[in-house]
C-alpha cells in the first residue's frame, strides 16, 4: 500500500484529508503516457482559472472543455489562451427560467457555435424535475420535451455533438430521490436516451460513465446498443468510490472492450469565491476559503483520477465523500476503519483495509459469543440464531431430503410406512411392541359396544434372520425437524 507524501500530516481541508503537497505528488507520479484532455470542468473566474492552468500543468492536462457563460469565455480565453474549449449550456441563473431552456438557449446554441464550441449540453438530472416545478413546468428539463428535441435540431445542423446528463448516483436514488412518484426509478431516466440516440445520429456523450459507474454491465450493454455514444468519467468523487469497488481485472477488461469511447473528464468547478473567506452564496463556493485550498481543490481531482487509471496502488481518497453517510447517517467520510464496523460486527468479519482489493476479503467467522446466542429461545425464523446472522441473512442449512445412511437396506415399497408428524398417535401406535396373535382369536380387551374386538390376520412366519419390514426405519425427510439447530456453516448430517 502506498501513502500520500504528508506536508502537515494532519487534515487540511475536505480536498486534503492528509495533508499532502499535491504539488511534490505531481512530480511523483510524472507525466502521463499521453497528454490529458479533461472533456468535462467549469471553468468560472479569471483568478482560479490561473490556478486551475498550474494544476493542469503540474499533471499533463493539456486541453480543457468547459461549461463557462457565454459572457466569460472572453476572459476565460486571456488566462487559458487555446487550452480551453467551450461546450454550449442554457443560461441557469436567467431570472425567466422558462425562456432560459427555450428560446432564449436557441439563441444561445448559436453564439456558443459562433464562439467555436463544438458541443452542446443537454442537462436531464433527476433534480431538474424540482427546478422544472418551481419554474412552472414538470417537464421543463426532461429530455425528450419538444422544446429540447427543437435544441438538438439546431444543434445537430451546426455540427455539434451533445453531451448529456441522465440519472445520478445509486445512493442519492436511495435518498434524495426515494419518492418514485416523483421521481420515477433510475431505468426510467434512460429509457427517453435511447430513443433519442437512434434518431439522432450524432456524436453524444454521457456524462459520469453514463450516470451508472454502479454498474459496468448496463455500460456494456448502453454501449453496445449504440454506437455513437461514448462516456466521460467526470465527477471524480463518485467515479472514485464506485469504480473502486469493481475487482481490477473487471474494470481493465472494460476500458479495453471500450478504446476509445471511454474519455476523461474531471467534473472541476473553478470559482472566484474559493479564493477568499466570508460569506458563501452557495454550497460549491464553500468548498474553499483561500489559494490554497482552492489549488488543493482542483489538484486533487487531477490526482486522484491519475492514480485511479494509471497506478495500481490501493489507498483511502484524500478527498471527503459526503455521499459516504447519506444512506446510513452513522458513517463518516473521513474515518473510514469504522465504516466496516458499522456494516459488520467486528468479531464477524476480518478485513485488511491497507491491503490492496485483491487481497482483501471478507471472511465471516463464528463469534465468540456463539453459545450465547444457541442459549437464546428461538427467533422469529423458527431456529436459533445470533443477531449476528440475522443481520447478514444467511440462509440456514438444510439437510439433504430422502438421505438415507450407507449400508442399509432400504424395504420394499409396499412395505414403507407412510410419514407421520412425531408425537403423533399414529407414530406412538407404529412404536408400540406388536405380538402375533392366533387365527379367530377375539381381542382381551372388548370394545365400547361390549362385544369383542375382531382380531389380525395371523402373522406370517418369516425365514431365519429375516428382517420384518415393517420394523425398516423409513428414511430422515426435509419436513421433518432436526434434533438440534444447525449452526451457521455446518448442517447437521
Amino acid at each position: 500500500m502506498r501513502s500520500l507524501a504528508p506536508a502537515s500530516g494532519r487534515f487540511t481541508n475536505p480536498s486534503n484529508r492528509f495533508g499532502a503537497d499535491y504539488r511534490a505528488e505531481a512530480a511523483a507520479m510524472g507525466k502521463p503516457p499521453v497528454p490529458i484532455i479533461d472533456i468535462h470542468a467549469h471553468v468560472h473566474g479569471p483568478n482560479a482559472a490561473a490556478l486551475l492552468r498550474d494544476a493542469m500543468d503540474l499533471y499533463g492536462v493539456e486541453r480543457i472543455h468547459s461549461m463557462t457563460k457565454l459572457d466569460d469565455i472572453p476572459a476565460m480565453r486571456a488566462v487559458m489562451g487555446e487550452r480551453i474549449r467551450f461546450i454550449a449550456v442554457p443560461d441557469f441563473t436567467h431570472p425567466d427560467r422558462l425562456a432560459a431552456h427555450t428560446n432564449h438557449f436557441l439563441d444561445r446554441i448559436k453564439a456558443f457555435r459562433d464562439e467555436g464550441a463544438a458541443i452542446c449540453k443537454f442537462w436531464a438530472a433527476p433534480r431538474g424535475i424540482d427546478f422544472g416545478i418551481e419554474a412552472g413546468d414538470p417537464r421543463l428539463l426532461a429530455l425528450d420535451a419538444p422544446h429540447r428535441r427543437a435544441g438538438m435540431d439546431l444543434a445537430a445542423s451546426l455540427g455539434m455533438a451533445f453531451m448529456v446528463h441522465v440519472a445520478d448516483p445509486d445512493t442519492w436514488f436511495a435518498t434524495k430521490y426515494a419518492d418514485r412518484s416523483r421521481y420515477g426509478t433510475k431505468a426510467s431516466h434512460y429509457e427517453p436516451l435511447e430513443r433519442l440516440l437512434d434518431e439522432y445520429p450524432v456524436p453524444w456523450i454521457a456524462a459520469h460513465m453514463g450516470g451508472s459507474p454502479e454498474d459496468l454491465a448496463f455500460l456494456d450493454g448502453l454501449l453496445e446498443r449504440h454506437p455513437n455514444l461514448s462516456i466521460d468519467a467526470s465527477a471524480t468523487k463518485w467515479i472514485v468510490r464506485e469504480v473502486s469497488k469493481h475487482p481490477a481485472p473487471r474494470v481493465r477488461a472494460f476500458m479495453e472492450r471500450w478504446r476509445g469511447r471511454v474519455l476523461f473528464g474531471s467534473d472541476i468547478v473553478t470559482n472566484e469565491e474559493h479564493l477568499h473567506s466570508g460569506e458563501k452564496q452557495s454550497e460549491m463556493a464553500a468548498k474553499a476559503s483561500d489559494r490554497e485550498g482552492a489549488f488543493d481543490l482542483y489538484a486533487s481531482r487531477y490526482w486522484a483520477l491519475r492514480t485511479l487509471w494509471e497506478t495500481p496502488h490501493s489507498m483511502e481518497s484524500p478527498i471527503s465523500d459526503p455521499d459516504l453517510a447519506m444512506v446510513d447517517p452513522a458513517r463518516s467520510p473521513l474515518t473510514p476503519r469504522r465504516l466496516l464496523e458499522r456494516r459488520f460486527p467486528r468479531t464477524c468479519c476480518s478485513r485488511s483495509i491497507e491491503a490492496p482489493p485483491s487481497a482483501c476479503s471478507l471472511r465471516l467467522a463464528r463469534p465468540s459469543r456463539w453459545r450465547e446466542a444457541r442459549a437464546r429461545p428461538r427467533s422469529d425464523d423458527g431456529g436459533r440464531t445470533s443477531a449476528c446472522r440475522r443481520r447478514l441473512k444467511v440462509p440456514r442449512p438444510q439437510p439433504c431430503p430422502r438421505r438415507r445412511r450407507a449400508g442399509r437396506p432400504r424395504a420394499p415399497a409396499a412395505a414403507r410406512r407412510p410419514h407421520r408428524p412425531a408425537g403423533s398417535a399414529e407414530a406412538r401406535r407404529d412404536r408400540a411392541p406388536r405380538r402375533p396373535r392366533e387365527a379367530g382369536r377375539a381381542c382381551a380387551n372388548p370394545g365400547p359396544s361390549g362385544r369383542a374386538r375382531p382380531s389380525r390376520a395371523p402373522h406370517r412366519a418369516r425365514p431365519p434372520g429375516a428382517r420384518d419390514p415393517r420394523r425398516v426405519r423409513p428414511a430422515p425427510c426435509a419436513m421433518r425437524r432436526p434434533r438440534r439447530p444447525t449452526t451457521l456453516g455446518r448442517a447437521r448430517r
